[in-house]
C-alpha cells in the first residue's frame, strides 16, 4: 500500500511541475476573463484528471475497480453556467452484486468577492440520483453560487464490478481543456487493449511495477497481497473544443478519448480466459450468453398463435409480412435498448411489451417456425457510437434479417411506421453483425444504397393580377416516407397545414388530401392540394419576376462554415425531383429564362440537373438533385459546399415575363 501511495504522490508532483493550473485556486485564475485557447469560449476545463485502479476484495477473492475523477472548470459567461452541472451514468441492474456506485465529494465553487476568494461547498441539496431505466441510474450535481468568473471544482469516484471495459476518459469536450491526464494501474492478471480515439496528440507512458495491498478477510484478519501491475499515463495539453458542426451523425465519434477493452484474464491457479479479439469471436461470445442464444431459440410459446396467424398465407413473403405486422401490432416497445433479454421472451410476449432484443427474438422465433430463415443482427445505434474495434460492449441494438428467395430483408418491429428494409434512422450506423445459429457471423451493411425519393409536381397559373393558382402533388418513398409518417403523427392536422403554408412561402392551401399515410406502409406517402398566393411573384413596371421552381427551390447553402473538421453525414441517400409547369398570363411573353445546368462531384458523390423550356404559353421546369452517398469525407467539404452554392444560385434565378 505504501508503494501505491508513493507512486500516486510522485505522479501528482510530476504533473504539478509541468502544469501550474494544478495548484490551488488563486486570485489570478479567478480574475481571468477569457480562455487563452479560445477567446470566445463560454467556459474551459482547467484540468480533468482520472485514476483507474484495482482493489482486491479478500472476502470474495476477486478484484473490483475504482475510477476516480477530479475536474476544475472555469466559467467565463452566463452561457457557460450549464458546465457547473454534471451528470454521471452508472449501472444499477437487477443483480445487486453487479451494481455500480457513484459518490461526489470535495465539490466547491470559488468566486472573487471584494478582492478575496470565497469558497462555497456543495450541499446535499445539490446532489441527486435518479433512475434512467431498469439498468441505469444517473447521479447529478448542481454547483452552488455560480457566476461569471466562477471556478467550480469537484471529485467523484465510480466503483464498479465491471472489469470488461472502463468508462471512456474524454480528453476533448465542447469547451477547451488546458490539461487532461488519465492514470491507470492494472494488475498483471488483466490484459486490456487501450484505444485512443480522435485527432488530439496524447503523450503515453507505461511501466511494469510492483503493487502491495492489504485488507481484512472474512475472519477479521489482516492480509497482504503483492503483485505486478502496469502503470500507464495518458496526457494532453491545450486541447481545443470539439466543433459541433451540422450534418454530424454523433459528435462523440470524433471526440478524442481513451477506452479500454479486456483481451485476456490470467488469474493465478485458474485457466486463462481469452476475450474476443475478432468480430467473429465477439458474436460467438454474445450468442453463447443465456440471455441471447437460449432466448432466441425459445419457440413453444408462439406455436399456437402462429398457426392461426399465417393460415391464409401461401408464400414465404406473405408469411413474413403477416408475422411482421402481427408483432408490430401486438408488441409494445418499452424504449429500452440492448442485445440481451431482460425478462425472458415468453413473459415479454404474454405481457405484450419488451425491449428491443425481446421483440426481435419473438419475431425471429415466429419467422423460423414458419419456415423462413432469419437471423439476429447486432448493431450499434448512432448515439452509441461507431463499432470500430471488436468488443461485445459496442453493440446495443438487435434487428432481424430474413432471407427469402435469395434476398435479405432487414426488419425492425419496434415502430409501427417501420416496414421491411426501412429501419429506424438511429440504426443506420455503418455496419451490423449477422449471427447464425452456431454463432458464426458476417458483417452486413446497414446504410441503404437505394435512394429515398422526394418528388414534387406543381401545375401553376399566373393571373394578370399577380395571383398564382395551382395544384401540387408530393410523393415520398422509403425513408422520406418513414420520417413524414413519424413527424405527421406528432402534429395536429391543422397545425401541420399552417406550418406547411408558412414553409411554402405563405401560400394558402385548399382541398388537402393524403394517401397511404397509415394503410399500406410499403407504398409512397402522397400529398395533394390546391393553392393560391400573391407571394410568389414580383410585378415591377411592365414585368413579372418568378422563381422557376415556385416554392420548391433550395433556400440557401446548407454548408456555411469555411472549414470542416468532421465527415459530412446525411441520414440516407436521397433524390429530390421537381417538375413544374407554369402558365404564362395573357398579354405577357418570356423576356429571359435561366439556362439548363448540370453539376456533379467526382466519385458519383452528388449530381444535379436543371432543365427549362417553353412550349406555347407554358414554361416547363425540372430539377433533379441526387445525394448518392450519405457519409462524405471532410476532404470533399469545399467541393460539396461549392456544389450546393451552385445549386442554390441556379434554383433562385428568375424567369422574367414582359408585357406585350
Amino acid at each position: 500500500m505504501k508503494k501505491i501511495i508513493y507512486l500516486l504522490i510522485a505522479f501528482t508532483l510530476h504533473l504539478q511541475a509541468q502544469t501550474p493550473d494544478l495548484e490551488a485556486v488563486n486570485i489570478a485564475m479567478l480574475s481571468e476573463k477569457k480562455c487563452t485557447i479560445d477567446t470566445n469560449a463560454v467556459a474551459s476545463i482547467l484540468f480533468c484528471k482520472a485514476l483507474t485502479n484495482f482493489k482486491f476484495k479478500e472476502n470474495d477473492s476477486r478484484f473490483v475497480v475504482e475510477h476516480q475523477y477530479h475536474y476544475r472548470i472555469k466559467i467565463y459567461k452566463k452561457e457557460g453556467f450549464n458546465w457547473a452541472n454534471f451528470k454521471k451514468d452508472y449501472y444499477i441492474g437487477s443483480n445487486l452484486s453487479e451494481a455500480e456506485s457513484v459518490h461526489f465529494f470535495d465539490a466547491y465553487t470559488y468566486n472573487l468577492e471584494n478582492g478575496k476568494i470565497v469558497k462555497t461547498k456543495l450541499s446535499n441539496e445539490g446532489k441527486f440520483k435518479q433512475s434512467k431505466n431498469t439498468n441505469w441510474g444517473e447521479a447529478i450535481i448542481t454547483m452552488p453560487n455560480v457566476k461569471e468568473g466562477s471556478i467550480v471544482e469537484f471529485k467523484y469516484v465510480l466503483k464498479s464490478q465491471n472489469l470488461l471495459t472502463f468508462p471512456e476518459f474524454e480528453i476533448q469536450h465542447e469547451i477547451p481543456v488546458y490539461y487532461a491526464a488519465y492514470h491507470t494501474e492494472i494488475p498483471e492478471y488483466y490484459i486490456y487493449k487501450p484505444i485512443l480515439k480522435g485527432k488530439i496528440e496524447v503523450k503515453v507512458t507505461s511501466n511494469l511495477e510492483t503493487a502491495n495491498q492489504s485488507g481484512q478477510n472474512q475472519y477479521g484478519n489482516t492480509t497482504h497481497i503483492s503483485f505486478k501491475h502496469i502503470v500507464s499515463n495518458y496526457e494532453a495539453w491545450q486541447v481545443p473544443a470539439i466543433v459541433d458542426e451540422p450534418f454530424v451523425d454523433n459528435l462523440d465519434n470524433y471526440k478524442s478519448g481513451i477506452k479500454h477493452e479486456i483481451e485476456r484474464v490470467r488469474l493465478p491457479g485458474q485457466e486463462i480466459k481469452d476475450y474476443s479479439k475478432t468480430w467473429d469471436g465477439v458474436a460467438k461470445t454474445i450468442y453463447e450468453d443465456k440471455d441471447f442464444g437460449k432466448e432466441i431459440k425459445e419457440r413453444k410459446y408462439i406455436e399456437k398463435n402462429l398457426t392461426e396467424i399465417i393460415k391464409l398465407d401461401t408464400s414465404q413473403i406473405q408469411k413474413m409480412h403477416t408475422i411482421y405486422k402481427f408483432i408490430q401490432k401486438r408488441m409494445n416497445w418499452n424504449h429500452h435498448y440492448g442485445i440481451f433479454s431482460e425478462k425472458g421472451v415468453k413473459k415479454a410476449f404474454d405481457e405484450q411489451t419488451g425491449n428491443v432484443a425481446e421483440i426481435h427474438f419473438i419475431l425471429n422465433a415466429m419467422l423460423n417456425h414458419a419456415g423462413i430463415q432469419s437471423y439476429p443482427v447486432l448493431l450499434s445505434t448512432k448515439s452509441h457510437g461507431v463499432p470500430v474495434f471488436p468488443s461485445r460492449t459496442v453493440f446495443n441494438y438487435v434487428i432481424i434479417a430474413a432471407e427469402i428467395d435469395g434476398n435479405r430483408i432487414l426488419l425492425d418491429a419496434t415502430n409501427p411506421n417501420n416496414c421491411p428494409n426501412i429501419l429506424p434512422i438511429e440504426t443506420l450506423n455503418w455496419t451490423g453483425r449477422l449471427v447464425k445459429n452456431d454463432g458464426i457471423s458476417e458483417e452486413i451493411q446497414l446504410i441503404p444504397e437505394k435512394l429515398s425519393k422526394l418528388q414534387t409536381f406543381v401545375i401553376a397559373k399566373i393571373e394578370n393580377s399577380g395571383k398564382v393558382l395551382g395544384q401540387t402533388k408530393i410523393i415520398r418513398t422509403d425513408y422520406q416516407a418513414l420520417q413524414f409518417r413519424t413527424s405527421k403523427k406528432e402534429v395536429q392536422p391543422q397545425l401541420y397545414l399552417e406550418e406547411l403554408e408558412k414553409e411554402l412561402h405563405d401560400i394558402q392551401i385548399n382541398n388537402y388530401k393524403e394517401e397511404n399515410l397509415k394503410d399500406d406502409l410499403s407504398k409512397p406517402v402522397i400529398e395533394k392540394f390546391q393553392f393560391e398566393t400573391q407571394n410568389l411573384i414580383e410585378m415591377i413596371g411592365n414585368k413579372i419576376y418568378i422563381n422557376p421552381l415556385i416554392f420548391v427551390a433550395l433556400q440557401g447553402n446548407p454548408l456555411k462554415a469555411e472549414t470542416r473538421k468532421n465527415p459530412i453525414c446525411f441520414e440516407y441517400p436521397l433524390e429530390k425531383k421537381a417538375a413544374i409547369s407554369i402558365e404564362i398570363p395573357d398579354g405577357y411573353q418570356v423576356e429571359s429564362m435561366p439556362i439548363t445546368k448540370n453539376l456533379a462531384i467526382e466519385g458519383n458523390l452528388a449530381h444535379y440537373q436543371f432543365q427549362i423550356q417553353k412550349a406555347d404559353n407554358i414554361i416547363q421546369v425540372s430539377s433533379n438533385l441526387q445525394m448518392n452517398q450519405c457519409v462524405i469525407s471532410e476532404i470533399y467539404y469545399n467541393d460539396l459546399k461549392t456544389f450546393f452554392q451552385q445549386v442554390n444560385e441556379c434554383e433562385n434565378q428568375k424567369i422574367v415575363l414582359k408585357k406585350i
